[in-house]
């Protein structure tokens, strides 16, 4: 529970020391985690690093990831030297797979997300059942260094993470 209670911390750490966030409450960070959640309404372009584990077996991949609302994306998965593996292009409906090697591409129908088995307020309320919401936050203004305040934050931040490692297990959401 500690392991899953830290990884949502981290987000909400990162995505409160780009959103400007400088006095941390309980409301603020449910709202900033709603955000993070909703659908994205702006293009965004990124990297991932996904490590899948099989076993003793690890794989890892680095994927170059762009967006663009409502539906179009382009997923560039690379190889360890770097070199493109395959792309990923869709725009809703159709997706294809470019897989250079090969020289091959796949098309198919655009993977669509089933219905949920819970409500959107049933989500929300588990969510908060079981996790602790916490946000650290920075102040960004004109003159700010991203890169001092991020690490502001994560050091604001530390004191809480050790916490909840310490807290004994009576404590935790997890034993309720």
């Amino acid at each position: 529970m500690i392991i899953v209670k830290k990884a949502l911390f981290a987000s909400l750490i990162f995505l409160a020391s780009f959103a400007g966030a400088e006095q941390a409450s309980s409301k603020d960070s449910k709202s900033l985690l709603k955000k993070a959640l909703a659908p994205p309404h702006v293009a965004y372009q990124g990297h991932l690093s996904v490590t899948q584990w099989n076993g003793k077996t690890t794989k890892a991949e680095e994927i170059g990831v762009r967006f663009s609302p409502p539906h179009f994306y382009r997923w560039e998965f690379l190889k360890p030297d770097g070199g493109l593996d395959r792309v990923v292009v869709s725009d809703g409906e159709q997706e294809q797979i470019h897989l250079p090697k090969q020289k091959k591409i796949l098309t198919g129908s655009a993977a669509k997300s089933s219905a949920k088995q819970i409500s959107s307020v049933q989500e929300w309320d588990l969510l908060l059942k079981n996790y602790d919401i916490l946000l650290a936050g920075a102040g960004v203004v004109a003159d700010s260094d991203p890169a001092r305040e991020y690490e502001e934050t994560r050091h604001k931040a530390s004191a809480l993470v050790r916490a909840l490692e310490l807290c004994p297990p009576q404590f935790s959401k997890a034993a309720s």
